[in-house]
């Protein structure tokens, strides 16, 4: 187990001109969430399929850090509040 993890997930932005598409539109996240979230996706606002996405990586990352450890997750104002969200299932602690 490790005491310190950094990740620098995408924004959630909107914006499509990166280097990667940063608005969780892309085709990939679209069969994704219709695999695990079923047609309900279709429904979800691209805040919600960000959570959909981040959530399990930060479950599986929790595993990974020790008791005393830290994750770090660099984030801005588009999603920290849906960050949030993971804090209220004790997976994160949001300063």
């Amino acid at each position: 187990q490790v005491k310190c993890i950094y990740i620098d997930p995408p924004y959630n932005t909107g914006n499509e001109n990166w280097v990667y598409n940063d608005a969780v539109n892309s085709q990939e996240m679209q069969d994704w969430l219709g695999q695990v979230v079923g047609k309900e996706a279709e429904d979800l606002s691209r805040h919600d399929k960000w959570l959909c996405m981040m959530y399990p990586r930060l479950v599986l990352l929790r595993e990974f850090l020790r008791d005393d450890g830290m994750l770090f997750v660099s984030i801005d104002e588009n999603e920290v509040a849906y960050l949030r969200v993971a804090r209220s299932q004790n997976l994160i602690h949001v300063v």
